[in-house]
């Protein structure tokens, strides 16, 4: 029997610009333009853990364009900036008003309506009297005055809400308080954010000293929630039931209720980014994929998001597509580093940017990692760890804790026996490209890969796994050569190379 039986090589490559891989021969050696170069060497199949979530079928609709295409429409010079900020209120509260090219039923719902929100506030003193006093009407409408309102248990959140009309929340009322329960889940969610993103993480407390936090239920229809700004401070709104084709999750209470409590951890963690910075910066345009993660942390058993990571968006569907700046669908970044470098990861690098608003978000993150290197070397691993994820990559005591539950990563390439990538792949900044390669002939007892870089902005990653359950990880920044070598007296065979 020979050593190496019918091994496969899989590659990762990405980040930055262009990489062209010029050879393979048996000594594996690559020449690559500018790009993160990801090698994973899988060497046995492993059995795979259960899904935690056998029975949960998350929805396969496709991720809502509606801003983009506005945004798109607006640089072509299709729409005035008038008309782009009102599309994108429209986009939240009345899409049936937008134009056709502007409607998408078939999508999922959006995730939130603050980023239309920050952009109507960035661009306010442009727009015409008309387009602000239309907006401010639907942010704050007058009948918010006339709710009847409820305080949550710690006595933090004011929560308005309807009995009657289109905003109306679910009757249901099961302790028979008065209060609908639907309203008392809103609150109950919001304290839990509190304790989280405040009491525990350490987050700047967005509540002003000796008052209340005002949340409205409001009938949104096509989003989640959003946050607004009103004298100096901030307010969430909160869908009111949930029942207009929101897709499933895995709360054991029910979607209805794990919704309440995603959007309570999403929005309230927009209110503490504004705090932060007034919403002001380039960090802001990661707001998506930063209140995103808050809903995991909160609220681990939801798992929301778990419907946007299966886009065409999202990292796993297309590694070859900047993912910059991060959004919902791209939540599964921010997790790498919560999980990879502790729960104070991400509340540090918000305090730099506390410290420095007009810090771009890369920088605060290299800074709280302590050097490029280190957050260059965090990049390769955590395009490693989008790899090994779903039913088919998942390796055992590496990834992601939920690897097994998120989708199986897209292949861009497949190569047989010595063929080469001959021909140059443009890769954007925060890109990958995963290249499998099935080299059709036996190996020596020992591997080596050799490759060189153009720019110091590349590197390489390797993942080996072994026939006894162990692997090893390698990285490299510079031009060189990783060695793995095996021998067979201790057992450890390397049936299968993934490269």
């Amino acid at each position: 029997m020979s050593l190496f039986a019918g091994f496969k090589i899989k590659g990762i490559f990405g980040r930055n610009e262009l990489f062209s891989l010029a050879n393979y021969c048996p000594l594996m050696k690559f020449w690559l333009l500018p790009s993160f170069v990801f090698i994973t060497l899988f060497v046995v199949v492993i059995p795979r853990q259960m899904l935690a979530q056998e029975q949960f079928k998350p929805s396969h609709r496709p991720a809502n364009p509606v801003f983009q295409k506005i945004d798109q429409a607006f640089r072509k010079g299709k729409l005035n900036l008038d008309q782009k900020i009102q599309y994108k209120i429209y986009a939240i509260k009345a899409p049936q008003k937008l134009p056709a090219e502007f409607q998408f039923p078939k999508a999922l719902p959006l995730k939130c309506g603050t980023p239309a929100l920050i952009d109507f506030y960035k661009h306010r003193r442009k727009l015409s009297p008309a387009t602000v006093s239309a907006i401010e009407s639907e942010i704050n409408p007058p009948r918010i005055q006339s709710s009847q309102t409820y305080t949550s248990p710690s006595g933090k959140f004011l929560i308005h809400y309807q009995t009657s009309g289109s905003d109306a929340v679910p009757s249901n009322d099961s302790n028979n308080n008065g209060t609908p329960d639907y309203v008392e889940e809103v609150a109950a969610a919001a304290d839990s954010a509190y304790r989280y993103e405040v009491n525990d993480l350490g987050y700047p407390d967005p509540i002003p000293a000796g008052r209340r936090y005002n949340v409205e239920v409001t009938n949104f229809q096509n989003i989640y929630g959003q946050t607004y700004t009103i004298n100096g401070t901030t307010r969430i709104q909160i869908e009111n039931d949930f029942s207009e084709g929101f897709p499933p999750n895995t709360d054991p209470e029910g979607d209805q209720i794990g919704d309440i409590k995603v959007t309570m951890a999403h929005e309230f963690k927009h209110a503490i980014n504004y705090v932060i910075n007034h919403w002001n910066g380039e960090t802001t345009d990661w707001a998506e994929m930063d209140a995103t993660l808050e809903e995991e942390l909160v609220y681990d058993n939801v798992n929301d998001y778990y419907n946007y990571i299966r886009t065409s968006e999202s990292i796993f569907n297309s590694p070859e597509t900047s993912f910059y700046p991060g959004s919902y669908y791209h939540v599964t970044w921010a997790i790498f580093f919560e999980e990879k470098y502790g729960s104070q990861f991400w509340p540090q690098v918000w305090q730099i940017i506390g410290n420095n608003t007009s810090i771009r978000m890369v920088n605060a993150m290299t800074q709280e990692l302590g050097s490029r290197d280190a957050f260059d070397k965090a990049y390769i691993l955590s395009e490693l760890w989008h790899y090994a994820s779903g039913s088919q990559n998942a390796i055992h005591g590496f990834g992601f804790d939920e690897k097994e539950n998120y989708p199986n990563p897209t292949i861009n390439e497949n190569l047989i026996g010595i063929d080469s990538l001959n021909s140059p792949i443009t890769i954007p900044k925060f890109a990958a490209n995963y290249i499998e390669l099935d080299p059709g002939y036996q190996q020596k007892e020992f591997l080596d890969v050799s490759f060189s870089f153009s720019k110091t902005t590349s590197g390489l990653g390797l993942i080996a796994e072994f026939n006894d359950g162990s692997y090893d990880v390698m990285t490299s920044l510079s031009n060189g050569k990783l060695n793995l070598r095996k021998q067979t007296g201790n057992g450890k065979i390397l049936n299968e190379l993934v490269l």
